[in-house]
């Protein structure tokens, strides 16, 4: 059984643990190193453009560099990946990168659609030289598509038997925005609802968004509470150009304004205010300094892809002795065509008088390997030139 206490981690990592669309059958069975020795080299790379084979590319182990600002450090753990096809991963372990110790298991089952179904979560038991399970997620789907369910449950080793223990509920208005999330916790013999998150939306005549209220879920009073309220000032179509935020202070009973976002540009808008859908391509930032607005940062996106999965963002800070705007931030993020590929640069810089410092690039660089760990796939980034070779 999961502890009480502890509910929030097992959903964390079932929310943000990579799914990637291929089998292993693994029981460290020779112990706890599945590998002796690195199974490549990284001077072994193949430079983006040149060609590649038409056997179906799948990630079968993943290392993630990080970038410190001066070089490249590997991060501290890599990913083992294995498939049942391309579109179903069967299973992930989590290895140590100094010692290529297994640390954590994964293993996923789909129905007829290659949706995911089941995940069971493991940890390696170096006393028993072996896995042991640690808890199962089940997900089910409304008709959208979306996961409206995600059932954790925990086993009890004795009997064999799985015990529900953590639940998150989500209810969508459509494919993309989610209006309602609760999560519950099972103590025998009833769900108590330990957390709950509720987006509540007004719409004008023409069915545009203009206002939107937050609500949480009081576990003791059992009912809705004031969390956050926005009001937004609306484009012809449907979109917004400036929005006001503010928080219910509970000390107080009353509304605080907190920030406002205003000359707000839009490159592709879904309707609702915080789908994830929603790019922008301008906007100016403002905080609520007490009894007036203060504008302190704006930004600009481009979206150089046709599928505007690429951007660039250029963000600009105020500086109030010199009363003027200086470049702060600049961000690259590049989407590879699988999409499973990413990467990004990001420079930054504090004060007028700084220059622009490189803050990380590749802050997820992953090596790929089709099946049978013939070839490896390698982006490669000159800092010099700072554009891809």
């Amino acid at each position: 059984m999961i502890k009480n206490k502890y509910w929030a981690i097992p959903i964390f990592i079932l929310l943000s643990l990579p799914i990637f669309p291929q089998g292993l059958n693994s029981n460290s069975g020779n112990g706890r190193q599945l590998l002796t020795k690195q199974p490549f080299s990284l001077k072994d790379y193949k430079s983006l453009g040149e060609t590649i084979s038409d056997t179906i590319w799948l990630p079968q182990r993943q290392d993630i560099y990080l970038w410190n600002g001066v070089e490249l450090e590997i991060n501290p753990v890599y990913h083992l990946l294995f498939y049942n096809n391309p579109d179903e991963m069967s299973t992930l372990i989590t290895m140590d990168s100094n010692t290529n110790d297994s640390l954590l298991m994964a293993t996923y089952e789909y129905d007829e659609q290659s949706m995911l179904t089941d995940q069971v979560f493991y940890i390696y038991d170096t006393v028993f030289m072996g896995w042991k399970t640690d808890y199962k997620a089940i997900l089910t789907y409304d008709g959208f598509g979306c996961v409206n369910r995600i059932l954790l449950q925990g086993l009890n080793t004795q009997t064999g038997i799985w015990h529900d223990s953590i639940a998150r509920l989500d209810t969508y208005v459509d494919t993309n925005e989610i209006i309602l999330t609760i999560i519950k916790e099972y103590i025998s013999p009833k769900w108590d609802t330990i957390w709950a998150h509720h987006w509540d939306y007004h719409y004008t005549p023409e069915g545009y968004v203009d206002l939107q209220n937050n609500y949480l879920w009081n576990t003791d009073t059992k009912e809705w509470v004031d969390d956050v309220q926005a009001f937004f000032l609306l484009n012809d179509d449907g979109s917004w150009y400036e929005s006001e935020w503010q928080r219910w202070d509970q000390p107080t009973q009353e509304w605080i304004n907190t920030q406002k976002y205003t000359d707000v540009e839009w490159e592709a808008y879904n309707k609702y205010p915080n789908n994830y859908k929603n790019l922008t391509k301008h906007r100016v930032f403002q905080w609520w300094v007490g009894d007036e607005w203060y504008t302190y940062l704006k930004d600009d996106w481009e979206y150089p892809s046709p599928g505007l999965d690429d951007r660039i963002i250029h963000a600009y800070a105020w500086d109030g002795p010199s009363s003027e705007w200086y470049k702060n931030h600049y961000y690259i993020s590049r989407h590879y065509p699988d999409n499973r590929k990413r990467r990004y640069t990001d420079s930054l810089r504090n004060s007028i008088h700084e220059e622009m410092k490189l803050n990380y690039d590749d802050s997820c660089r992953w090596f790929f390997y089709k099946g049978a760990l013939e070839e490896m796939f390698r982006v490669n980034y000159d800092t010099a030139q700072a554009g891809y070779r």
